[in-house]
């Protein structure tokens, strides 16, 4: 069920609007419903860094591999 809802907005900005909501085949009232959505969602989104993260390839490593002799050999390659 839907429910009527007034809103008071410029003038300049309502006729924006109205072309916008035109040119993506869209209402006005489709436009604030959608926005309101998004406002009022209560999922917590992923921030993208993590996003990002989680898509990067994966490396295995041997299980005897030591880690902190080849940081200090890679270290010492390096002066």
């Amino acid at each position: 069920m839907k429910a009527r809802l007034n809103l008071t907005i410029e003038n300049d900005l309502l006729a924006n609007v109205k072309k916008y909501a035109k040119e993506k085949g869209s209402s006005v009232s489709d436009l604030v419903e959608q926005y309101f959505k998004k406002l009022t969602v209560t999922e917590p989104r992923k921030s993208k860094l993590f996003e990002m993260v989680n898509k990067l390839p994966t490396v295995e490593y041997p299980k005897d591999y030591n880690f902190k002799q080849e940081y200090h050999k890679a270290k010492a390659t390096k002066k």
